[in-house]
Formats: C-alpha cells, sequence, structure tokens
C-alpha cells in the first residue's frame, strides 16, 4: 500500500494511490468528441483495472501483531477530474468497486471517508464496552440473585433451627420438662 493509517486502538486503513494518468491527459487535450470519447472510455478502463489490481492484493501481511484492519483498500484517485470522468461514464462503477471491497475515492472525500471510519470504529468500540457492560451487570445479577437465594434459604434453616431449640427448652425446663419430672 501506499499509506497504512493506525488507527487508535489497534485498527489500520489501507491507501493505494491509483491512476494512470495518460488516458486522462489525452481527454483533457483531445481537439474533438470522438477523440474524447474513446480516451474517456480509457479513463474507465484504466480505473477499472486499478481497484481489479487491488481486490487480488493482500494486504494482511501488513497487518502488525495485535492489530486489525478494514476488509476493503482504499483506492485515492489523486486526479478528481478523472475520477468524476470515469463515474459519469460508467455510473455503476463505484458500486462495483465497493461490493468487491475497493473504495474509490478522490482528494475531495478522502479526508471524509477517514473520518467516517474513525467514527464508525469508535461507535463500535463503544457497543463493544457497552455489550461487555451489560455481560458483566447480568454476571453481577446472577450472583446477586444466587446469593438472595442462599442467605434466604440459610434464613429459613436458622428459624427452624431456632424453633427446634425453644423446643428443646420447652422440653428440657418447661411445665413438663425432664427437669420437673426428674425433680
Amino acid at each position: 500500500p501506499d499509506a497504512v493509517l493506525h488507527y487508535p486502538g489497534g485498527e489500520d486503513v489501507f491507501i493505494d494511490a491509483k491512476m494512470s494518468i495518460d488516458a486522462y491527459k489525452h481527454f483533457v487535450e483531445a481537439e474533438d468528441d470522438a477523440s474524447r470519447k474513446i480516451y474517456a472510455k480509457k479513463v474507465v478502463e484504466s480505473v477499472k483495472g486499478q481497484y481489479k489490481n487491488l481486490m487480488g492484493k493482500d494486504y494482511g501481511r501488513f497487518v502488525g501483531e495485535g492489530r486489525t484492519a478494514v476488509d476493503f483498500v482504499i483506492m485515492y484517485v489523486p486526479y478528481e477530474g478523472a475520477l468524476r470522468l470515469a463515474f459519469k461514464e460508467e455510473p455503476n462503477l463505484w458500486t462495483e468497486a465497493f461490493n468487491n471491497k475497493v473504495f474509490i475515492t478522490s482528494q475531495e472525500n478522502l479526508m471524509a471517508v477517514l473520518k467516517v471510519i474513525d467514527i464508525a470504529w469508535r461507535q463500535y468500540q463503544q457497543a463493544e464496552n457497552q455489550k461487555q457492560v451489560f455481560l458483566l451487570a447480568d454476571e453481577l445479577l446472577r450472583r446477586v440473585g444466587k446469593f438472595i437465594g442462599e442467605y434466604q434459604k440459610m434464613k429459613r434453616n436458622l428459624e427452624t433451627f431456632t424453633k427446634s431449640f425453644e423446643g428443646l427448652d420447652t422440653t428440657l425446663a418447661g411445665r413438663q420438662g425432664i427437669l420437673q419430672k426428674a425433680h
């Protein structure tokens, strides 16, 4: 990749800057519509060829230990006009690339895309943290419930024991108790 952005929390984003300038240069310099049409098609072919090239690359080897990466690569096209032309000529080009895990963008949108990724990761992390809090709260409630159950069981056993013990007092020292009979 041309750039690897290391986001906080161990996430990486790969950016590959791709675009053949020749086709776009010829398009801009063309003096007639027929030539422009031919070079416009070549611009589309260039963008398409570049994104298809990126589809096959294994960026996993650039991910450091303990880090993760988004499951797509950002294809940065430094020529805004060329990218607009390609999207105009082939309106499904961006969607086709995105469905193949290549996010095509230009200088106009690159920073916004990176910020959106950052926001999405933060929200994901917050959701994961909330999930952990809920799991811990659930475990705490389960343990408190078990404690209360054991406490109530012990309290009943203690009450039963106390009644039995008081019954022994009556048997031992009551009016009809063992001590009275023994005198």
